[in-house]
């Protein structure tokens, strides 16, 4: 929670107010998903903002998973994801600010029961009306690239 607090510039900027709150977005076979959401709002500013991190642990060990770990090394994923995440744009008709090209090495995610859920920050891809961009990508539809010791997997068996 900390770095939210620091990304809205906490202890350079005076704050009006500021909430914190956490959605557990997956808890089940030793596997946790999260989700930390932190908004403020400056001191005369006309809306506050609204940051959100994610993070997959291994409740056994304490791992937090990255993106990548949860498919098979080599695997196409991040082609597959950017075709489906494009898709989504299409069919949902999404004013985008930029074109979208591709996610990033450190793409922001979580998991749920059914879904793996890309997340981009708002104004990365979107006016902030539109809030924070989520996908869900059901596992139906990737489940040929799952790693299979991944957390995916785990929790699917």
């Amino acid at each position: 929670m900390h770095k939210l607090i620091r990304m809205h510039g906490y202890s350079t900027v005076p704050i009006a107010d500021m909430v914190g709150t956490y959605e557990i977005k997956l808890n089940t076979h030793c596997v946790l998903s999260l989700v930390l959401i932190n908004y403020a709002i400056h001191h005369l500013e006309a809306h506050g903002m609204t940051y959100q991190l994610a993070y997959t642990f291994n409740l056994r060990n304490g791992h937090v998973y990255t993106l990548a770990e949860l498919f098979k090394p080599g695997s196409p994923y991040v082609d597959r994801l950017n075709d489906m995440i494009k898709q989504q744009i299409q069919d949902r008709e999404i004013q985008l600010l930029h074109e979208f090209k591709s996610i990033d090495a450190n793409q922001s995610f979580y998991i749920t029961d059914k879904d793996l859920v890309i997340y981009f920050p708002i104004y990365q891809y979107t006016p902030y009306y539109y809030g924070i961009l989520t996908f869900q990508v059901p596992y139906t539809a990737i489940s040929d690239l799952l790693a299979p010791s991944g957390p995916i997997c785990k929790i699917r068996n």
